[in-house]
């Protein structure tokens, strides 16, 4: 009897370290071209990302090899190092067709067992179609299309303060309506730590054509904490370009509880309020758009809140309107 349940105890313990693969968590396909494009995503262990592309919904051509596949590309070895630390990924295919179809899925081998590996659902996207290089004038003649770069400060838990890693390695992914697909850029990138840059070039509209931005569109930001494996999401809008190429920065509604950005305050924003509230500020899940009445003008601080001081100033704005 003994020896029969020790025997059941090993095959257990064999069992779950068979079925203990790495997660795929909060997967996206971003930063689509004519080109290429990226798969991003987040696990709960330090591992190998890779991905394999086909042709077909069926697998029955696997186009892996014969195209460019590179990780974590184009970053710093500081930001490199504290993306695989969160266990945030980036994978980029390059050397496809434009406005052609694909399948994908993500792969992500754990770094202390090869065997282990775990492969996500099958992705279906389409290359965008072209790179528009000018827009038409009202006065019918043509000028340069360009966009100006967005640059957003992720939120970093008063616990995080002090880190090696403090702001630098969380990924941003911009979102609209307006687009195919979204963009994405890691903090730490090429600007001061705590804030990452979005190209809006490389954003394509519904039609596979470069996105044309003129100011007040509404935008998703999503930050992933891999860390923490969560993600943190704001309402912003992109402000009127500049024609200059410039680093400018996503804007708010006209008032602070006006979170949903629809012009006045209201039901839909109070629904949004109640979903934070009583979250602390070093929750995985707080997000500082609704910490209305901070404790510190300088800085969120550990004994932050969303409680009844926020409820108190979001009700004193409920009713009010563009």
């Amino acid at each position: 009897m003994q020896r029969t349940t020790l025997l059941l105890i090993a095959l257990l313990l064999w069992a779950g370290h068979a079925l203990a693969v790495p997660e795929t968590v909060s997967l996206r396909v971003t930063d689509v071209t004519p080109r290429s494009f990226c798969l991003v995503w987040m696990s709960n262990v330090t591992a190998d990302p890779g991905l394999e592309i086909y042709a077909d919904a069926g697998m029955a051509e696997d186009l892996t090899d014969s195209l460019k596949i590179e990780v974590l590309p184009d970053l710093g070895a500081t930001v490199a190092d504290a993306a695989r630390s969160k266990h945030i990924f980036r994978v980029r295919v390059s050397g496809l067709q434009a406005g052609l179809k694909y399948h994908v899925r993500s792969l992500t081998r754990d770094s202390a067992d090869s065997t282990s590996i775990a492969y996500s659902a099958l992705q279906a996207v389409t290359t965008a179609t072209r790179v528009v290089p000018y827009r038409s004038e009202v006065d019918g003649s043509l000028g340069g299309l360009s966009n100006d770069m967005l640059s957003f400060k992720v939120y970093v838990r008063p616990a995080e303060n002090g880190e090696v890693f403090a702001g630098v390695g969380d990924l941003l992914l911009l979102e609209s309506a307006q687009a195919s697909y979204p963009v994405s850029a890691f903090a730490g990138q090429g600007i001061a730590n705590g804030e990452g840059v979005l190209d809006l070039n490389n954003l394509f509209d519904l039609s596979g054509l470069s996105f044309d931005s003129l100011g007040n569109e509404l935008i998703g930001l999503r930050v992933y904490r891999g860390d923490t494996l969560s993600v943190l999401y704001h309402l912003r809008k992109l402000p009127v370009d500049s024609g200059r190429l410039a680093v400018a920065e996503p804007l708010r509604g006209f008032n602070r509880a006006d979170l949903n950005l629809d012009g006045q305050v209201d039901t839909a924003d109070f629904n949004a309020f109640k979903e934070q509230y009583r979250l602390a500020a070093d929750d995985a899940a707080f997000n500082p758009d609704f910490n209305f009445v901070a404790l510190s003008a300088d800085e969120i601080i550990a004994a932050d809140v969303i409680d009844l001081r926020d409820f108190g100033w979001f009700a004193g704005q409920h009713g009010k309107s563009e």
